[in-house]
């Protein structure tokens, strides 16, 4: 290979982060990094270098959950995230009425988790409807120039004080809740994950977690702000 074929540097690293193998991915990535510093192609594989890379003390070996007895819907909390935002961050969605979306999710919630407890966490400025139909306002000073990391970090803050016993589903304005989600809690895990292998830098899909009782589950959180910082 050409140190000079930045093609080939490119497939090497992607092939490298593919299999799961940062270091290998590095020596590439360096020499893409020094051809190109400002292409997108190239931070996108930096970051996912950095994300597959992180070392973490964790048990490797398989899994077997077994069965645990179902919360009640009363000790649920359903706990969506919005801030009222110029542009969507994402660059692909068009101009949305996300309180009205908002209130419909939540009007869902309503329907199929009667006895839950509904939860928007925002910032100080996002306005909130009287007929939102949400239950608690949780307000927290965010850097508007970043959403995605701050909705991760206002989150630990909300599982950090959130009352012992009661298990959570952090979601995004746009989820529809078509089922009781206390029935998820039936397995014993101390967070759930939606996971994406196609987007090595953001492996699961921050828009719908499941953190069950106890502390175990904002542990997760406290690392994954660890990597991304």
């Amino acid at each position: 290979m050409s140190a000079q074929d930045p093609r080939a540097l490119l497939q090497a690293a992607a092939t490298s982060l593919a299999r799961g193998r940062a270091a290998e991915a590095r020596p590439a990535i360096d020499a893409l990094s020094r051809m190109a510093p400002g292409r997108p192609e190239v931070q996108y594989l930096v970051r996912s270098a950095a994300v597959i890379g992180f070392r973490r003390d964790a048990s490797r070996a398989p899994v077997k959950l077994g069965p645990r007895k179902a919360p009640s819907q009363s000790s649920l909390d359903l706990v969506a995230f919005h801030v009222d935002l110029p542009a969507a961050p994402s660059g692909i969605h068009g101009q949305i009425d996300y309180m009205a979306v908002l209130a419909l999710s939540f009007e869902s919630a309503r329907l199929r988790a009667p006895s839950a407890r509904r939860i928007l966490i925002t910032d100080d400025a996002t306005r909130v409807p009287p007929e939102l139909g949400v239950d608690e306002v949780k307000r927290y000073a965010l850097d508007r120039a970043r959403p995605m990391f701050e909705r991760m970090r206002v989150q630990e803050l909300y599982l950090r004080g959130r009352e012992a016993g009661r298990a959570s589903v952090l979601m995004d304005s746009d989820v529809v809740v078509n089922a009781d989600p206390a029935a998820i809690f039936t397995t014993d895990f101390d967070v759930g994950l939606t996971w994406r292998p196609e987007f090595p830098d953001a492996p699961f899909n921050g828009g719908m977690i499941f953190v069950a009782e106890a502390d175990a589950g904002r542990q997760f959180f406290v690392d994954a702000l660890a990597c991304y910082e």
